[in-house]
Parts: structure tokens; C-alpha cells; sequence
């Protein structure tokens, strides 16, 4: 993402959490931004664009982040521990995020932004099951997917109270601090022998909704392709191969990726001024198709 992207994001984000995402206009943002209204329009062909983008650049950012601290050499659980803080040190360092987000429920409105934030909760899952198999092995098989709903529910509580304000806490020490709270829930599951409410059929089918969800990226991408060719003026022939070859691609059982995203660079440099809608909604769902895939 390039910098000047990466400005208006922020003082997109400052303008809605202030004001609200209805009541702000993009000359507004441009205004805090310091930026050419129609510079905005540039990278981000409409407001529910812009506030996708808030919102995916946001999430990534979290997960490479992540990624970077699974560091090779270090044992799973001192790696865990610094990837829960990373969570609230990314959360403490983007709180105008945090407060746009509970000034308004906006995310239910744009059904792209939904299904992306339902990717995200689903990764989420899979990820804190996959971390805490790690650090606990076998031991917590029968009761991991409870285990899960608990730690994430731990997380999303502390980070609600630090981004009201009403509490501080020392990042560093808050991943230690909690896996030692699972330590004492494994104990009590082990010594009483309670049965875990979430069976692992049931988790198992929540996972799989995650393929699911990520596919979808894909079969969008084909719709826009189509509702393209469709709007096409006639004789526009570089278009209509470009697209229509992605199209084919998407469509086989076994996709070529440096095919799809060489098409997908050609289609980008093509000049396509009277179809920037489709332009940019290709993009988006671009952007997600190559996140999962």
C-alpha cells in the first residue's frame, strides 16, 4: 500500500470515529488529509471502498504481524505469548479504529466488508486453535474448541476496557498474564472432567465454513468479470480477451495463479476510465482472493 493511501486510511479513520461514517463526507477526509478530493477517488472509487480498505488494511497488518513473531527457534508458547500482546499493542496504537468501530455497527451494511469480517472471525478461530494445540498438544483435545471461545473472549474483553480508557495495562506481560489463566482452566477441565460444551464435530463444521468463505473471493471476482464483458463498448476487444481469459482461468478446477495475476496486472494497466466501478470492485475482491490463496 502505497503512502498516500495509507494517510487517507488514517484520516478516514479519525473522521469517522468522530463524527460517524454517514455524516462524513470524503471532502472532509481529503480536507484532513491534505489531500486533492479527487486524489482520494484515485485510490478508492467510493466511501464503502475507502472504509473496506480501513478495515482490510487494518486486519492484515494484524496478521503479518502475527506471522513475523512465530519466530523460528523460539518455543511455542514465548512465541504465542508475544503474538497475544502484538494483538493489544496493535489494538493501543490504532484506538480511533477501536472507537469508529462501536460509534457505529457500519460493517453490517456493506456485504462485501461483512463477509470479510467473517473471513477475519473464522481465520481468528482457526488460528487460536492451531497456537494452543501447539503449546498444549494432546493434553487438550476433547475441550480446545472451548478453550478457544474463552481466550478469545478474555482478549476481546481487556481490549474493550483499554480502548474505553478506563484502564491501562502493560502490553508485554498480557500474553503471559492470560496463557497462564488457560493454564489454570486446562487444570480445572483435567481435574474435574467436565465435558466441553463445543464438540469437535461442531468446530470442525465452523472451520470448514472458513474454505468456504474463502472461496468466495474467487466466485465474485467471476461475476464481476461477466457483468464487465457484459457492459463492454463494442469493438473494445483488448478488454474483452483480457477479461474474458481471467474468467477461464477462475473457472478451471485447477487454477494457474501466475496466470490469474498476470491477467489481472494486464487488465489493471488497461485504460478503463468509463468502467472504473468495475475497475475497483475487481480489485477489492482481488485483493481477498489473493489473501487466500
Amino acid at each position: 500500500m502505497k503512502e498516500r493511501e495509507k494517510v487517507i486510511i488514517r484520516s478516514a479513520i479519525k473522521c469517522f470515529s468522530e463524527k460517524g461514517y454517514h455524516q462524513t463526507s470524503i471532502q472532509e477526509i481529503a480536507d484532513d488529509a491534505g489531500v486533492a478530493k479527487g486524489s482520494i477517488y484515485n485510490y478508492f472509487g467510493s466511501k464503502e471502498d475507502l472504509l473496506f480498505s480501513i478495515f482490510q488494511h487494518h486486519f492484515e497488518t494484524l496478521f503479518e504481524k502475527m506471522h513475523e513473531l512465530k519466530e523460528t527457534g523460539t518455543d511455542y508458547r514465548t512465541s504465542f505469548e508475544k503474538q497475544i500482546s502484538s494483538i493489544f499493542y496493535e489494538y493501543s496504537s490504532h484506538k480511533e479504529f477501536l472507537q469508529m468501530q462501536i460509534r457505529e455497527q457500519i460493517m453490517k451494511e456493506n456485504s462485501e466488508l461483512f463477509h470479510y469480517l467473517k473471513t477475519v472471525r473464522l481465520r481468528l478461530f482457526a488460528w487460536y486453535s492451531e497456537r494452543l494445540e501447539e503449546v498444549y498438544g494432546e493434553e487438550i483435545h476433547s475441550f480446545q474448541f472451548d478453550l478457544v471461545v474463552l481466550l478469545e473472549g478474555m482478549i476481546k474483553e481487556y481490549l474493550a476496557l483499554m480502548i474505553k480508557g478506563s484502564q491501562t495495562f502493560s502490553i508485554p506481560e498480557m500474553g503471559p498474564y492470560l496463557m497462564k489463566r488457560m493454564d489454570y482452566i486446562i487444570k480445572s477441565f483435567t481435574e474435574t472432567g467436565d465435558e466441553p460444551l463445543i464438540k469437535a464435530e461442531e468446530a470442525q463444521l465452523l472451520i470448514s465454513e472458513l474454505k468456504i468463505a474463502e472461496n468466495k473471493p474467487k466466485q465474485k471476482m467471476v461475476d464481476v468479470l461477466s457483468e464487465w464483458m457484459a457492459a463492454l463498448n463494442p469493438g473494445d476487444e483488448k478488454h474483452n480477451t483480457a477479461l474474458g481469459s481471467l474468467k477461464e482461468e477462475l473457472n478451471k478446477s485447477i487454477i494457474n495463479q501466475v496466470i490469474v495475476e498476470s491477467l489481472y496486472l494486464f487488465i489493471n494497466q488497461l485504460d478503463s476510465k468509463s468502467y472504473l466501478n468495475f475497475k475497483n470492485e475487481l480489485e477489492k475482491w482481488y485483493g481477498l482472493y489473493k489473501k487466500t490463496n
